[in-house]
This record gives C-alpha cells, structure tokens and sequence, in this order.
C-alpha cells in the first residue's frame, strides 16, 4: 500500500474507538475501514514494491568499494566466505554480515535477491523477507550495520 503523508492519522480520526484503560496495552489496528471513507481510500493505492511495472532497467552490475561485478547466468554471492567461484568476499569481522549472506540471482529478464542471513538485507532502506526483485539505482545493504552496495545498469542490461 502507498499511502500519503497523514493519511493514517487522517483515517484513525474518523475511527469510533474504546477508550484505553491505564495499563491496558495499545490496540494496532491492521485494517482501517476503507468501505467507509471511499473518498479517503480513493489517495491510496494498492502496489507491490519491485513488482512487474516498477520503474528502471535490469541491473548489469552490483557497485561496491569502488569495484563492479558483472551480473550475468551465474548466480553472484555475498558474504564474508561466500563458498562460490562468483561471489563479493566481504573482510572478516563486519558487524551483521553472515558468511554467505545473499545471493543475485537472475529470473528471466529481472534480477532476484535472495536473502540467506539471520542479520537482513535490505533494499532501499525495507528489510528483504526472503526474496526482491531489485532494479537499476537500488541500494542494497547487507546485514546491520552492514556494508551497502549499489546496483547498476552499464550500458544495455544484456540478459543470457
């Protein structure tokens, strides 16, 4: 859901709500009551981050410490010991990096990030549940603090 500013506290406004009794805990709500409000629900709108009409072109190459590595068929490993021929080594000892942390994999014409961490990958900032399609200019850091890396279009995207 891609909502605007407000519109949470806009929405929860016209809500009739119990009142909290004292060390009672806070009620989330999960569900606001669109039905209701057409007019209020007609500013949101329903779309699936990294999903098929999201801005930007396939990525060529993951950017990382002033060096690039080539996004081709083969699978391209993160990690502090990745264990594949094709892979970003990262140095022992940074904080929130697993030894095989993730994983750039190709699926069709998009790319795929698969996470393997306990510690997270996040892309532009939203923590990766298992997999994301990723696009030309995200940014993707792994672990917490973690390291960051860009993923970039050079050229044409060529897709085997």
């Amino acid at each position: 859901m891609s909502l605007p500013a407000g519109f949470a506290a806009a929405a929860t406004s016209l809500l009739e709500l119990p009142p909290r009794g004292a060390g009672e805990p806070v009620r989330l709500l999960r569900r606001l009551p669109a039905a209701a409000q057409p007019a209020l629900a007609a500013v949101a709108s329903r779309e699936i981050p990294g999903g098929a009409g999201a801005a930007g072109p396939a990525p060529s190459h993951v950017l990382f410490a002033g060096r690039t590595f080539a996004l081709g068929a083969e699978p391209l490993v993160v990690g502090r010991a990745p264990g594949a021929a094709h892979a970003i080594r990262l140095a022992e000892g940074l904080a929130g990096v697993s030894r095989r942390h993730c994983t750039f994999l190709r699926d069709g014409a998009e790319l795929l990030l698969l996470d393997h961490s306990r510690f997270g990958s996040f892309v532009n900032g939203e923590r990766v549940a298992e997999r994301a399609r990723v696009r030309a200019g995200d940014e993707v850091r792994i672990g917490d603090p973690g390291v960051t890396l860009a993923l970039i279009a050079v050229g044409e995207a060529l897709v085997p």
